[in-house]
């Protein structure tokens, strides 16, 4: 499974979650920064590759990739103060428990687990400005050396 096939299958698993209106993938997911297309419909998500590390294991002749994903939850801030971090903060904590031990329908996928959010801020963009909270995602593949 190649990192494009990891973000592709988990875009898919949140598509078909229902909670955003908007999947896209993203270049920059940083902390109050993100390129979401212009006009993205909120709620989002965008998703990102993140750290990748590889181990191997001679004896057993096999080989261990752990790849990070990191999915940013985005939606609008709102007029009433806490409005719009409450539901970002709501939609991260469906997020977490949609991705965690989802091992989304792949062989390959030997651990997936939630490693950490950061916390959440805002993110000005030209005619908007947004709550974003970003979480991180842990998967191991088994493949063989």
């Amino acid at each position: 499974m190649t990192t494009g096939e990891l973000l592709q299958a988990v875009k898919q698993h949140l598509e078909g979650l229902g909670l955003f209106k908007a999947v896209v993938f993203s270049e920059l997911i940083d902390r109050d920064l993100c390129d979401l297309p212009k006009d993205t419909h909120m709620p989002a998500a965008a998703i990102k590759d993140g750290d990748e590390q590889e181990t191997e294991d001679r004896a057993l002749g096999a080989r261990t990739r752990r790849l990070e994903v990191l999915v940013g939850v985005y939606g609008l801030a709102q007029t009433k103060p806490g409005q719009g971090l409450l539901a970002v903060l709501d939609l991260a904590e469906a997020l977490r428990l949609a991705l965690h031990r989802n091992y989304l329908g792949r062989a390959e996928i030997r651990s997936a687990k939630y490693v950490e959010g950061q916390a959440s801020g805002l993110m000005q963009e030209p005619a908007r400005l947004l709550v974003q909270k970003v979480l991180t995602f842990r998967y191991e593949l088994e493949e063989p050396s």
